[in-house]
């Protein structure tokens, strides 16, 4: 199953934390995400786990897997989206309610780690999910429209072209003592074809890290 938005105006973003908090970002950080995409139309609704501490992550086992379920049923939520990645959104895994969130089909997306949770929903409800951006992405400095042009499309569209970025960039703008409010973009000069041909398949999406966890 692959729920759809036909049309992104007015509707709302769950923003929840699967492992690690949000307290150690400034709030200009954080409203420079939401900011955005409220530009862009949407509502944005933060989950209490995002702000809650239990060691390094956010919160309890209990408490995460208790606020999801809270987005899940909430009829306001269109789409959940992981304000950003961490390193244990697997201890979930076990404590959700499947048949619940299948009974409630909603967008789930995100990256890195949180690639466990979305692995898991598809795998148990058949449900469609989006490996792309987290809230964090709309707090980058220099952002790409690219990154939330995509992300609409593969939302609202049943079938789109991926064109490729004219530039992007790979650097850990944050690491620099300079400068760190910019990246430094490179020209872009396409894929590789190291085979040619045509394939049809199922495509699934995910991070190596993450996936080496869950096994």
């Amino acid at each position: 199953m692959r729920p759809r938005i036909e049309n992104t105006k007015n509707k709302t973003i769950g923003i929840i934390t699967t492992s690690t908090p949000i307290d150690g970002l400034s709030e200009e950080q954080i409203e420079k995400a939401y900011t955005y995409l409220r530009d862009k139309g949407w509502k944005i609704k933060e989950s209490p786990v995002c702000r809650k501490r239990e060691g390094y992550l956010s919160g309890s086992v209990e408490e995460r897997a208790k606020y999801l379920h809270d987005f899940v049923v909430d009829k306001e939520i269109d789409v959940v989206m992981a304000f950003w990645g961490g390193t244990n959104t697997n201890q979930l895994l076990s404590y959700l309610d499947y048949e619940l969130i299948k009974k409630n089909p909603k967008i789930y997306v995100g990256y890195s780690d949180t690639s466990a949770l979305l692995l898991a929903i598809t795998k148990k409800t058949n449900l469609i999910t989006y490996h792309g951006p987290a809230a964090i992405t709309y707090s980058k400095p220099d952002l790409m429209e690219y990154c939330y042009e995509y992300f609409e499309k593969a939302i609202e569209k049943d079938q789109w072209s991926i064109k490729e970025p004219e530039k992007y960039a790979a650097v850990l703008y944050f690491l620099r003592e300079e400068d760190s409010d910019k990246r430094i973009f490179k020209i872009n000069e396409g894929m590789k074809i190291f085979r040619e041909g045509t394939c049809k398949g199922e495509v699934v999406v995910s991070n190596l890290q993450t996936l080496l966890v869950l096994a």
